[in-house]
């Protein structure tokens, strides 16, 4: 997910001097493995998670993370992301919610909405700042079918409603984004997307292709899927009571680049030209830790199921972080870099 919150400034601790590009604003924790639907273009990372689950002996404790938030303060961390898995799942959240706020950090919870209903309110009383809740369609029928999971999209719909709801005074400062995969099964439905959105005053959208080598081409988007997509989020755009004077530009370019880059996004590639950038600047300023305490420099190499640049039961954070792999990892390309979607995404602001 992108941060809402991070923001670059310099690092001095232990010896350790970083510059502003060098350091670290957000950090994704991942403590719970295991999430309960089925989407197909997770399979790749689905497969890595039960691997990773049948050693229980290597999961992190609370009082671990209570460890690791302390450390990721003095860093400077501006923001840490809790997902998963799906994170309404794991047991001590409000508790996680609770340390990482206290340390005076930005939290955010990244979930599909699965037990988030009866659990909100005691979060947000934890100090959560943001919520960002992956919904692929306000169609129910269709949310469920992506999600491969009944009921989700109910429940989905029915978180979004509660926040709408919320106490405008006490509650209503946290915030809530819809995190939209731009797939051929939900392109033509985008106006009404935003249209609901809208309704619901939600605070933003993030819209972005799929990601990662899927063994199928059938969540990839296609020439016409593109146009298709173009044609919807612009009639919203002509038709919303919004003012998005600010945002109209980046609007357009989004679109235009992917007309721009249809031939190679229909196969998954969102760079076409490897060698630029030379390195990527998101693994600059985040990393994320699994719940097993592997480190990965981003989503994507950790989708991949690609080897960790080290793990915190077996290593200092600091040595993992300022180490030869993740220097070499942040100055080069990665093989996997041309299937981040990162390049092609866009957050429309709502308020």
């Amino acid at each position: 997910m992108l941060s809402l919150f991070g923001q670059a400034h310099g690092l001095v601790g232990e010896g350790i001097k970083m510059n502003k590009l060098n350091s670290i604003n957000k950090v994704t924790i991942k403590p719970i493995l295991y999430c309960p639907a089925r989407c197909e273009f997770c399979i790749p990372r689905r497969d890595n998670y039960r691997r990773l689950r049948a050693n229980s002996e290597s999961q992190m404790r609370i009082c671990d993370y209570e460890k690791l938030i302390v450390e990721l303060a003095t860093l400077g961390v501006q923001e840490i992301c809790i997902s998963g898995g799906e994170p309404t799942l794991y047991k001590h959240l409000d508790c996680l919610v609770r340390s990482i706020s206290l340390s005076n950090i930005k939290v955010s919870l990244n979930t599909n909405g699965f037990n988030l209903l009866n659990r909100l309110s005691k979060l947000i009383d934890s100090g959560l700042n943001c919520v960002g809740l992956s919904l692929y369609s306000n169609k129910i029928d269709i949310q469920d079918q992506l999600k491969k999971l009944d009921g989700i999209g109910a429940k989905a719909i029915s978180l979004i409603k509660q926040f709408n709801n919320l106490d405008k005074k006490k509650d209503r400062s946290v915030k809530l984004y819809l995190y939209c995969i731009l797939l051929p099964q939900n392109a033509h439905d985008l106006y009404q997307y935003l249209a609901f959105a809208e309704a619901q005053k939600v605070d933003g959208v993030f819209f972005s292709p799929v990601q990662g080598k899927l063994s199928t081409d059938n969540y990839y988007l296609s020439e016409n899927n593109i146009c298709t997509i173009e044609r919807e989020i612009y009639e919203w755009v002509n038709n919303t009571q919004i003012n998005l004077t600010s945002q109209k530009d980046a609007i357009f370019k989004f679109l235009d680049n992917m007309k721009t880059n249809a031939c190679s996004i229909k196969h998954g590639v969102y760079k076409l030209d490897p060698d630029k950038p030379k390195s990527c600047e998101v693994s600059k300023h985040s990393f994320m830790i699994l719940a097993n305490g592997d480190v990965h420099a981003c989503n994507m190499i950790e989708m991949a199921g690609e080897p960790p640049l080290g793990n915190i039961n077996n290593s200092s954070l600091k040595e993992i972080l300022y180490g030869d792999s993740k220097k070499v990892f942040d100055n080069n390309v990665h093989k996997m870099c041309k299937y981040c979607a990162m390049s092609n995404t866009i957050l429309i602001e709502m308020t």
